[in-house]
């Protein structure tokens, strides 16, 4: 880590390991956006995680959750404060982008969550957004 804080300046991502809670993969996925209610939705695999890898199967493709292999994953709408709490992250990330760039105005946002074993989440990724640029009196 150290090495990392010393690089040049530019892009550098810092990431750990976040054991995920349950017995099967699942991420949170978050949609903020600028008008009407946020969304969220649980992607969560079928595949139990302490059964083990079979023998020549790719840990990354068989126990990672994902929105597109239906027939392993579930996709299912949440409710609760959680959701809430991960919209209000997603708004604060568009927040300060829009400080930052007061060009940008954000009408999407959504991001991936994972809880671990003791119910803290943290925010994976930004899976996509929708962002336009205005004038600076808009």
């Amino acid at each position: 880590v150290q090495t990392t804080l010393r690089a040049p300046d530019g892009s550098m991502i810092i990431q750990r390991y976040v054991k995920p809670r349950g017995a099967t993969p699942a991420i949170y996925r978050t949609t903020w956006r600028r008008t009407g209610a946020g969304t969220t939705v649980l992607i969560s695999g079928l595949r139990m995680i302490k059964a083990g890898l079979p023998k020549g199967k790719n840990p990354e493709d068989y126990f990672c959750s994902n929105s597109t292999d239906l027939e392993n994953n579930s996709v299912l709408p949440f409710r609760g404060g959680f959701g809430q709490q991960a919209n209000n992250i997603c708004g604060q990330v568009v927040d300060h982008v829009e400080r930052m760039h007061p060009e940008a105005r954000f009408d999407s946002f959504v991001g991936d969550f994972i809880k671990d074993d003791s119910n803290r989440f943290f925010m994976l990724q930004a899976k996509s957004f929708h962002c336009r640029k205005i004038s600076p009196n808009d």
